[in-house]
């Protein structure tokens, strides 16, 4: 028989359960659980149903001793630590069971399992032992004992797994922060901007590797440095400013130069923020740190790109790639008349003429889209509805990956440029003095007439008109009188002639006329009766009545010629005969004008023999500087001495030579004697420039003409400095191309190129501007009547000023009269030549010449010789 002594004794024998049951699910509950998990909630869930059952059992008061089986005492823990496990492991080990709703219930069954199987296998330990019954202490456990031990030890396992549980997670918390604190200091590491922590007493506590670099220092050099240690005098200011209201726990950004070694000032953007205790109290800061050099030399380049952007003469818009306008300079709005508040968001088509079709803008487009790139002449209309010119560039901006963002436009206003190249066009077509067109359009013209008439298969004609007795007017009256002549000459031809026909002055005294579909050849006699009665005419010039006459060469298509050049050439030789027939006639070519072509075969051979015979002669005409009167060069002429003939002029030889392919040797002689003549003057110190030779276009045509001139350069031994090349203006327009490439490879060479007779062939500003040359020398033609004549003071003073602003130097050829030079001299022409100051002559004159007027300094002065007017022969 038993009793309880108390409930509250019995109440407290289930403390070691209730306990060990709490410390066992806290440690089952953990985030992720792993096998040690469930083996220790096991044992404190065995060891506490243990200690409440023999604490329990314990507090029992019975009649005799109860006494417990040692090996079922332990079985009946263990029974209840592996049923607790089970019941664990079914309730938080297994994830399908975790979510289903029979896993609670389940693990409840099984853990009361563990209470029964735990509770009877003890029960079945303990054995009861009368008062009568002898003791044996060693075979059995005490009921209070027992209580005790199982207590005791459920208590320690409850103390060690708490213990354990806990040093565990401090380990793992400082594992986190060891985690935390490398992937801190990783992403400070991987920023470009610097960082740095400050105590509060201003030292440095930690930096970065960004801070680092930056400062061109290592982590050691800078720890526990002061960060007033970084900045100079002018800068400390600032920096203790920023600090005082820092201390206010105030955020600051500010700029300010950090002094870097060696000797470096570093311009920097300082982010700072404040560390606060838990009472609000600053305990240091920490700060970002921006390295503003990049940033500052962009904003300058900025400012720089602003100021072109807004500066520049030139037009500028920026479209996106939409091609909306998104930007334009006040040049736009100066050229264009539009502001920019006008033209924003809008396409550039409102500033489209009319003048291009669509097709041009399709293929400006497919270009850009497949270069990025294009330039060319575009005509625009401004706000005013005014039309003109403009140089256009646009360029497609691309981003990295290769997609236009925008397109920028830039241009120019080209009008004046235009308006220079109308009237150098209409100087290169037409007479300036008589107002027809001039022998370059007349060509072009009779090359149509010639194609029209072939298609057409109809006759043609062309006539050559000299006038009889122009030269004695021209020298008894004066040039002005001789330019009124003209003029009404070419007056009354208009008049005789009709609107369809063509009239030109070749040149001189000539004019040639394209007559198309002529009736008959009795109506050719009939116009030409015409034009010799209205010529003969007495004309009032100035008060002086001037008589001339006129004769008068016809040519036929097809019968004469079937080109331009055959052609021109049949009227000349009929002119020239009704010329020697009397003249104030007219003749038709025919056959028996063959004469004039036997003695051109026999000028050509007598030319032949004088190149093998050694019958040619250069003669020298000194150029002339207008600034210094220094002889600054000479102009190397031919003439051939024919031992019968006497002195031919190169006029009536140098054609044929052309013709017949005799130029060829003929230019290689010329430039090799001019080369070593100049050479040996200069070796005797006594020539003081260059030497100017003329270039025929054949001889750059039909040969390797710089291979000559290097050959001649390496045969003579002459500086390449010293030789000059003429080369006439109507060559280089023929054959641009060509003579682009070749006036490149001569100035490669060092030798100069001059534009010979330049304003006499159809100029045109695309050629000068690239062309690789030096000089431009005005044709005699345009000095003769200088300045008298307002037209040819006209043509002089733009050809000049064409020349200045290209760059070139400027050099008048035929310089006669002091007058002449003085004009000249002052619209800004550098050179002349002519004979105001010598004649041409043999080298030994020229070099005697030199000689005598050699001053001290070793140049040659040149003061203006005494002469018959007239003009060098070339």
């Amino acid at each position: 028989m038993f009793t309880i002594p108390s409930g509250a004794i019995t109440l407290a024998s289930a403390i070691p359960g209730i306990l060990a049951s709490a410390v066992a699910i806290w440690v089952i509950s953990r985030p992720r659980q792993r096998t040690l998990h469930f083996v220790g909630g096991s044992l404190l869930f065995g060891s506490g149903i243990g200690a409440m059952h023999y604490s329990g059992m314990a507090a029992m008061r019975l009649d005799g001793l109860l006494r417990y089986d040692p090996t079922l005492f332990g079985l009946s823990i263990l029974v209840a630590v592996i049923l607790a496990y089970l019941a664990l492991w079914v309730r938080y080990g297994l994830r399908y069971w975790r979510a289903n709703r029979l896993s609670m219930p389940v693990s409840a069954t099984v853990m009361g399992c563990a209470v029964a199987g735990m509770h009877y296998t003890a029960m079945a330990a303990a054995y009861f032992i009368s008062d009568g019954y002898p003791r044996d202490p060693g075979a059995s456990l005490s009921p209070a004992l027992l209580a005790i031990l199982v207590s005791t030890f459920s208590l320690m396992l409850i103390g060690l797994t708490l213990a354990a549980t806990l040093a565990g997670r401090s380990l793992k918390m400082a594992g986190q922060l060891r985690e935390s604190e490398h992937k801190v200091r990783r992403i400070l590491d991987s920023t470009q901007e610097g960082f740095v922590l400050v105590g509060p007493d201003n030292r440095i506590m930690e930096i970065n590797d960004a801070l680092c670099v930056m400062m061109g220092t290592t982590h050691d050099e800078v720890i526990g440095r002061s960060i007033f240690d970084f900045v100079d005098t002018t800068n400390r200011p600032i920096l203790a400013e920023q600090i005082q209201k820092r201390s206010a726990g105030e955020r600051r950004s500010y700029e300010l130069e950090m002094s870097m070694p060696p000797g470096r000032r570093v311009p920097c953007l300082v982010n700072s923020t404040p560390l606060l205790d838990s009472s609000g109290a600053v305990i240091g800061s920490f700060a970002l740190i921006t390295d503003l050099t990049g940033r500052r030399k962009q904003e300058a380049y900025m400012r720089q790109t602003v100021a072109v952007f807004e500066n520049t003469a030139e037009g500028v818009m920026i479209t996106d790639r939409e091609g909306r306008l998104q930007l334009v300079n006040p040049a736009f709005t100066e050229i264009t008349g539009y502001a920019e508040e006008d033209v924003v968001g809008r396409t550039p088509q409102f500033l489209q003429s009319g003048r291009h079709d669509e097709t041009f803008y399709k293929r400006l487009w497919a270009e850009i889209q497949s270069s990025g790139h294009w330039q060319g002449e575009v005509w625009n209309r401004r706000k005013n509805g005014q039309v003109y010119p403009e140089w256009l560039t646009i360029s497609a901006v691309r981003d990295a990956a290769g997609k236009v963002q925008s397109y920028v436009g830039v241009f120019s206003d080209i009008s004046h440029i235009k308006r220079s190249e109308a009237e150098l066009e209409r100087l290169a077509h037409y007479d300036p003095l008589t107002d027809l067109p001039n022998r370059t359009l007349m060509n072009v013209q009779l090359s149509l007439a010639l194609e029209r008439a072939a298609r057409n298969q109809k006759k043609m004609a062309v006539m050559e008109l000299d006038l009889d007795g122009f030269k004695t007017v021209n020298d008894s009256l004066g040039h002005p009188a001789g330019d009124l002549l003209l003029q009404i000459i070419g007056q009354r031809l208009q008049r005789i002639l009709r609107s369809e026909d063509v009239i030109a002055r070749m040149g001189g005294d000539e004019f040639a006329i394209i007559i198309e579909t002529p009736p008959s050849a009795s109506h050719l006699s009939h116009i030409a009766e015409k034009i010799i009665q209205s010529v003969s005419e007495p004309v009032d010039l100035y008060g002086h009545s001037a008589l001339v006459t006129a004769s008068v060469g016809i040519a036929m298509y097809p019968d004469d010629g079937d080109d331009a050049i055959s052609l021109l050439k049949a009227a000349d030789t009929a002119m020239y005969a009704g010329k020697q027939g009397g003249r104030n006639t007219f003749r038709f070519h025919d056959s028996g004008m063959a004469e004039a072509a036997r003695l051109r075969l026999r000028l050509e051979q007598g030319l032949r023999r004088a190149l093998e015979d050694g019958q040619l002669e250069l003669w020298y005409q000194p150029q002339i500087d207008f600034k210094t009167g220094l002889l600054i060069g000479a102009e190397a002429l031919v003439r051939w001495r024919d031992p019968q003939r006497g002195l031919i002029s190169p006029v009536e030889f140098v054609p044929v030579a052309e013709e017949t392919g005799l130029i060829l040797p003929l230019g290689e002689w010329v430039l090799l004697e001019a080369c070593m003549q100049a050479h040996a003057w200069t070796q005797d110190g006594l020539f003081m420039g260059s030497i100017s030779v003329n270039v025929s276009g054949p001889q750059i045509e039909r040969g390797d003409f710089v291979g000559t001139v290097r050959q001649a350069l390496d045969s003579t031994g002459i500086d390449p400095n010293l030789l000059e090349l003429e080369i006439t203006e109507s060559f280089l327009l023929r054959n641009a191309e060509q003579a682009m490439a070749v006036v490149e490879q001569l100035s490669d060479l060092g030798i100069r190129v001059a534009i010979d007779d330049f304003g006499t062939g159809y100029s045109s500003l695309s050629y000068l501007k690239y062309l690789n040359a030096d000089k431009l020398k005005i044709d005699q033609r345009f000095v003769r009547d200088l300045p008298d004549d307002k037209d040819d003071a006209a043509i002089a003073r733009a050809i000049i000023a064409l020349g200045l602003s290209l760059g070139f130097q400027v050099v008048a050829e035929g310089v006669e009269t002091e007058a002449q030079e003085a004009f000249l001299k002052g619209e800004g022409c550098h050179q002349g030549q002519g004979y105001l100051y010598a004649r041409p002559m043999p080298a030994d004159d020229f070099e005697r010449w030199m000689r005598e007027r050699r001053i001290a300094s070793g140049k040659i002065a040149v003061s203006v010789d005494a002469g018959l007017p007239g003009q060098a022969l070339k």
